[in-house]
């Protein structure tokens, strides 16, 4: 299963916020952040995965700081595989 959102419909929150009735939820840690003006382009590691978030510039995030990565289940679209 491959599941696709945009990288803006991501919510981005720093350290170990935690909520039972935030779904599709990641704890990573900010890899890179790239300053845009009046957003950060960020990529976060949680695990083996990689995820691309575009969030507003007025409160940026540092390299190597922990967070937490959410997105509702309306933003993403669920890919199957077929099998080989």
């Amino acid at each position: 299963v491959n599941v696709a959102f945009r990288s803006e419909r991501v919510l981005l929150a720093p350290g170990g916020f935690e909520s039972k009735r935030t779904p599709n939820l990641l704890h990573g840690v900010v890899e890179t952040n790239v300053y845009l003006g009046l957003n950060v382009d960020y990529l976060v590691r949680s695990g083996p995965l990689t995820v691309r978030v575009l969030a507003p510039g007025d409160c940026p995030i540092a390299s190597g700081a922990p967070v937490t990565v959410s997105v509702r289940p309306e933003d993403c679209i669920v890919f199957t595989r077929e099998a080989d």
